[in-house]
């Protein structure tokens, strides 16, 4: 039994080593998005009590602006909002409802 699991990790190990190198990827840059923010939310005591992501996020950007983009739901509870100016953006991190917000970047490829 020890001896196919061997096999596997070294065939495994042999394919990651043969793959292709960061250094033929082109390179990666990062632009910050202007007034827009990606906001988690805090997870709730209760799930049962809980509003809804979408409810949380409709109330949020109701009381310090924006316009609502997109609502996440499964990998974390969150949002993404824009046209944010960053001083409401500052009052929406301190709400306490939201446990962390950052600005949303770009990504993009560079030849």
């Amino acid at each position: 039994m020890r001896l196919p699991l061997v096999l596997l990790a070294s065939l495994c190990l042999g394919f990651v080593a043969c793959g292709p190198s960061m250094e033929d990827d082109a390179p990666v840059t990062e632009a910050p998005h202007s007034g827009r923010y990606l906001v988690r939310l805090r997870e709730p005591a209760s799930r049962d009590a809980a509003p809804s992501v979408r409810d949380q996020a409709l109330e949020l950007t109701a009381r310090y602006g924006g316009t609502l983009v997109s609502v996440y739901e499964r990998s974390f509870r969150g949002f993404t909002v824009e046209a944010l100016p960053a001083p409401q953006a500052q009052a929406l991190a301190g709400d306490p409802a939201v446990s962390q917000i950052e600005q949303d970047s770009r990504l993009g490829l560079t030849d």
